[in-house]
């Protein structure tokens, strides 16, 4: 397969692949979310609902950054292709929590661009020099530092920063939906170990959590004491 085979094949992965919030959430009005009594009102896609709403516009946009970054691909415009490829995947997908849809696709079009810049410039391992070399071993470092991060099972984790109010603004893994954990607060909580932050919702010992993803801007204090 050449590389643009692959794209094509991750494109073919992701596109129709998310359509709205395919997550359980509460629905959503101009007022916020809506309540029957003290209770929230879940969404069942019947009733208009802002958070569907705003999910799809989030989709229809990833959809069409993904079309233009394929299109640019295969006329070999690869700056505008990384940068549509993006575009889907963090400017839009990831807004939601995680982009496991688009994110495969924009590495895809990465890896080629990566792969094509390496075969053009002809360098290999024995024609770099000694400066070169322990520059490499400190990429090197970093990248097991990387490979060590990815591979953190998070088993020891606190939170940082203050609760927010409860809002179903991040995308929950499949089987660690939880509505219960809803209506309370929403926390940011930290690996010990790896420095990687997630989201959760809590609401008394419930809990509801999200992707692990980089460390957060707003995780900089001090962890909150158990």
């Amino acid at each position: 397969m050449t590389r643009l085979d692959d794209i094509e094949a991750a494109y073919a992965r992701a596109s129709g692949t998310w359509l709205d919030a395919d997550w359980a959430h509460e629905r959503r009005d101009v007022d916020g979310i809506v309540y029957d009594g003290i209770e929230p009102v879940y969404c069942d896609g019947c009733a208009p609902c802002g958070t569907c709403a705003a999910a799809k516009a989030s989709a229809k946009a990833a959809e069409s950054a993904g079309a233009a970054a394929l299109e640019a691909a295969r006329e070999g415009d690869w700056e505008t292709a990384v940068e549509a490829a993006r575009d889907a995947a963090w400017g839009h997908e990831l807004r939601w929590g995680a982009c496991p849809t688009w994110g495969p696709f924009m590495i895809a079009i990465e890896d080629a661009v990566i792969t094509a810049a390496v075969a053009a410039t002809g360098v290999v391992e024995d024609d770099l020099d000694d400066e070169d070399d322990l520059d490499d071993e400190d990429e090197d470092e970093d990248e097991d530092e990387d490979d060590e991060d990815d591979e953190c099972p998070h088993l020891e984790v606190g939170e940082v920063g203050e609760p927010r109010c409860y809002s179903a603004t991040f995308r929950v893994p499949r089987g660690h939906e939880n509505p219960r954990a809803h209506g309370g607060v929403t926390v940011t909580e930290r690996c010990r170990t790896c420095g990687a932050t997630r989201p959760v919702h809590r609401n008394g010992v419930q809990r509801e959590p999200g992707y692990w993803g980089p460390p957060a801007d707003d995780t900089a204090a001090t962890e909150v004491a158990s």
